[in-house]
């Protein structure tokens, strides 16, 4: 009835930049996240289904890393 949802593949770095343990932006994943999606030619849509997942947590600070990436 219900599925989880397929994890894509930029889940996995995008989770890593915004990770709600952070204390500030890791800038060395968020440009690790720019060079995967640059050198894909689907990189920008599955991205940015990674990050709508990622706008949806309950943690604020988690959504602000997104918006950041």
């Amino acid at each position: 009835m219900f599925r989880a949802a397929a994890a894509g593949p930029y889940d996995e770095a995008i989770n890593k930049a915004t990770d709600e343990n952070l204390t500030s932006e890791d800038w060395g994943a968020i440009m690790e996240v720019c060079d995967r999606v640059a050198s894909d030619a689907n990189g920008s849509k599955d991205a940015v289904q990674s990050m709508i997942k990622r706008l949806a947590h309950r943690n604020a600070n988690v959504q602000l890393y997104t918006l950041e990436v």
